[in-house]
């Protein structure tokens, strides 16, 4: 029998590279496919984490914008409310200066309320010597006796007798009169006009309270 010859020591050692560089490429591919793996599961959570960021700021701002909206709504309301309420306590107040002129054309409940009004003028002045001024319109009630019934009351509160001083003054209008103390220093102003403004602050708590059933 004519035996083969052995596998030559080179074909053996290209074999062994060969079979090497296999390995090692596969390694090297496998290693790639690890690494392009990771990467991508580091990319996919990266880029979670900043859609989470996003969606994050985009519900938080929406979440401050529903706030500021809400509040913004809040506020509006309010003022409508408040915008309601004082357009309802100015009707009220227009109807009370009607009812006011209303009593000037009763003569005998003018007489009572100028008088009352008079007194009380003369009152907040304090000295015993007063100008009591009237308007033009009210010329023709202003007579003795009026006076007179002025003059009694208001000395009946002071404790003492009171001197009073008529004086028609064209330019005070609107009912209600004007006193004036002897020497100037003091003047009360008891007009209807004047008299509704002192009492408007609580002429309002109660409207508010008792016509609109809310707290002043």
């Amino acid at each position: 029998m004519i035996e083969q010859p052995d596998t030559a020591p080179e074909e053996g050692i290209i074999e062994k590279i060969i079979s090497d560089g296999e390995s090692q490429a596969r390694r090297v591919v496998d290693n790639a496919r690890r690494s392009e793996r990771s990467e991508n599961r580091k990319a996919e959570g990266d880029a979670d984490k900043i859609r989470k960021d996003i969606i994050g700021k985009a519900e938080a701002k929406a979440g401050t914008l529903k706030s500021k909206l809400i509040a913004t709504g809040h506020i509006e309301a309010k003022r409508m409310v408040l915008r309601a309420r004082e357009e309802a306590i100015s009707k009220v107040f227009e109807t009370i200066e009607q009812e006011l002129h209303k009593i000037r054309e009763n003569p005998a409940e003018y007489r009572k309320a100028l008088t009352n009004l008079a007194v009380e003028a003369i009152s907040a002045v304090g000295e015993s010597g007063v100008t009591l001024k009237m308007g033009g319109e009210d010329k023709d009630l202003a007579d003795d006796n009026l006076l007179e019934e002025i003059r009694q009351r208001a000395g009946e509160r002071a404790g003492r007798e009171i001197k009073i001083t008529l004086e028609i003054d064209p330019a005070l209008t609107g009912g209600g009169c004007v006193a004036v103390s002897g020497q100037g220093r003091i003047n009360f102003d008891n007009s209807f006009g004047r008299r509704l403004e002192r009492m408007k602050p609580a002429l309002r708590s109660v409207i508010v309270r008792e016509v609109l059933k809310t707290d002043a």
